[in-house]
């Protein structure tokens, strides 16, 4: 195949980001075809006939009947711009004959970190509970002001990867503590970061920030039975994936305990919820409750990724990964074993 000729229908693609696609193509010279919905449905399927690949991003979810639909309509490459995949059925995939699944398995790690970060501090200095009453014109202070510094805290990183150790450096910048919980610890990060038990991290961190890849083992893992173990002024902050959260159960967790608050880039069911704007009458009933619990419950419409950096890496990775399998490279972004 003509790599110049090479067709990619690209889900999930904002309009604010296809001058970065167009730019970042044209050592590629690939035909791009741009859909902005991020849910694929029966009408935005069509376009895909005559494509070679296919290219989606978190919350463009490809599910089996997608992938049959793809695969009967010549589509022979499945890219995604993430590192997380459980948005793709890739069993599905694999046994219907895709020539290959790639994805972006690093991106900005200072991206999420930073967001991590930022909504940590907010929460535990309580700048969105100060702002908001001195936008409404009360400049009084009150007890709940009162705060923690970060360099007297104990900030606990669960899950210690790339995206765990920048938010860990960025928190021991700033004075504080770190622990880190990590079925397999890193050694090259223990100047950083005291490896220890996951009922440790949990009851000595003042900010838990949580930063696991999501699987069976993980899901839920800031659940009732984990929450319990928690102090009861914590921050705890996801960044991650919505699944790692049980989010019922943290709202339970906030409602018992007027101390405690959650700040959340992601949150479970999030591809029916998010990237739309509802009418106040219209609201879906899990986020009017997170919405009863602001400005304790912070919550961000997954914009993690959201920097030129990490466009610029998932888009620049995502064609290279396509170039690398029309070459007859070697797939090292490949998620098919």
């Amino acid at each position: 195949m003509n790599i110049k000729k090479a067709k990619i229908i690209c889900y999930g693609v904002r309009e604010n980001e296809r001058e970065y696609f167009n730019k970042l193509n044209k050592p590629y010279g690939y035909e791009l075809v741009f859909v902005d919905s991020f849910k694929i449905d029966e009408n935005n399927l069509k376009l895909a006939k005559g494509c070679d690949a296919i290219m989606v991003r978190e919350n463009v979810f490809l599910k089996e009947e997608h992938l049959k639909v793809l695969k009967e309509m010549g589509v022979k490459y499945l890219l995604t711009r993430t590192a997380g995949f459980d948005h793709i059925n890739i069993k599905a995939a694999q046994e219907l004959g895709f020539y290959s699944l790639q994805r972006v398995p690093v991106y900005s790690p200072n991206a999420i970190a930073e967001l991590s970060v930022a909504l940590g501090m907010t929460l535990l200095r309580k700048v969105q509970y100060t702002a908001d009453r001195a936008k409404d014109g009360d400049y009084t202070i009150t007890d709940i002001m009162l705060s923690k510094e970060v360099r007297k805290s104990v900030v606990g990183i669960l899950g210690t990867g790339k995206i765990g150790y920048v938010t860990a450096e960025l928190y021991k910048g700033l004075g504080a503590k770190i622990i880190g919980y990590d079925p397999y610890p890193n050694e090259n990060y223990k100047n950083l970061i005291e490896y220890v038990s996951l009922d440790k991290l949990l009851k000595e961190s003042d900010i838990i920030s949580v930063h696991c890849p999501l699987m069976d083992s993980t899901k839920h893992i800031i659940s009732k039975a984990n929450l319990d173990k928690v102090k009861d002024d914590v921050v705890i902050i996801n960044a991650g994936r919505g699944a790692l959260t049980d989010t019922k159960d943290m709202i339970t967790f906030l409602k018992a305990n007027p101390k405690a608050t959650y700040g959340t880039d992601v949150i479970e069911g999030e591809e029916e919820l998010f990237f739309k704007k509802y009418d106040k009458n219209n609201i879906p009933s899990i986020l009017k409750e997170v919405g009863n619990l602001y400005p304790r419950f912070l919550v961000t419409p997954h914009v993690g990724a959201v920097t030129f950096e990490a466009l610029k890496n998932t888009i620049e990775v995502s064609f290279e990964n396509l170039n690398n399998a029309l070459s007859g490279k070697e797939l090292v972004n490949n998620l098919f074993k």
